[in-house]
């Protein structure tokens, strides 16, 4: 099972992305890495001194970073929380993680070198990195017991079903899984691999639904009484039906939870 990763910036809504990433590392039994991101010169490799500016900025990001594992220690008391600087641009320093963890951001922060979890930062992360992702824009105060997933073309659902299943078996809760698409019902292929993603995890309630209409709506208004919403995409750099355009933008701008990303690990 993959560890857990989160950026943090000091901000509010990325020690919200702390709290959760935190909860779900303990509950995955993981080590969970908090990682703050800065300009060259901040992590001194070489050696060499540090400018004042480059000291400076290290040590606003090292307190961001101890803020934010007493943040974790709190949400999630025995939670293995590692802490760490790197250097590069924050967006693309992330998604490259996203080969290792689950990464975790918030949905906005305070932009610049300091804003890691800034809107269009968290935006990049989501639509461009090769593995999972969740962005938190707020999470339940208590556990709701539901997961829903999201899924609009059998054959590139299976990484959101299968994230979606694992999220439900690991907090005891149900699944819905929301079909866009018209006809009124399930389509077989989908119906199967619905089925054939269940398989490993025998014990999580599944309910299906389908929408017709505005799907980031939808998706959203699902979203109230959800722990977890959860859509898949397709290829590195190109997002399937669920994540087009306004769609995607809509469901990150609309969802009134945490929203997962998940990858089909085929492209």
């Amino acid at each position: 099972m993959l560890p857990v990763m989160v950026g943090t910036d000091g901000s509010e809504s990325s020690l919200a992305a702390v709290g959760w990433a935190a909860r779900e590392a303990r509950q995955r039994g993981v080590p969970l890495r908090i990682l703050a991101v800065g300009p060259d010169g901040v992590t001194n490799p070489t050696g060499r001194q540090m400018s004042r500016h480059d000291f400076l900025v290290r040590r606003q990001l090292e307190d961001q970073l101890e803020t934010a594992r007493a943040h974790a220690r709190e949400q999630a008391p025995g939670v293995d929380a590692r802490i760490e600087v790197r250097v590069g641009p924050p967006a693309a320093v992330l998604a490259e993680e996203t080969a290792r963890h689950l990464v975790v951001v918030g949905a906005r922060g305070l932009g610049g070198w300091s804003g890691l979890v800034a809107g269009s930062v968290s935006r990049q992360v989501a639509t461009q990195a090769p593995g999972p992702v969740v962005v938190v824009r707020q999470a339940p105060l208590e556990p709701l017991g539901r997961i829903v997933v999201g899924v609009d073309d059998a054959e590139h659902s299976v990484a959101a079903l299968e994230f979606g299943y694992l999220e439900a078996a690991l907090h005891g809760a149900e699944l819905r899984v929301l079909h866009a698409g018209a006809g009124g019902g399930l389509p077989e292929s989908l119906s199967a691999r619905i089925e054939a993603a269940g398989a490993a995890r025998p014990g999580v309630r599944v309910h299906t639904s389908v929408t017709s209409g505005d799907v980031p709506a939808a998706l959203a208004e699902a979203s109230r009484d959800a722990d977890l919403t959860v859509v898949g995409s397709r290829g590195r750099n190109r997002l399937s039906g669920l994540l087009v355009g306004s769609v995607g933008q809509g469901l990150l701008s609309l969802a009134h939870g945490p929203v997962a990303i998940a990858r089909d690990p085929r492209d």
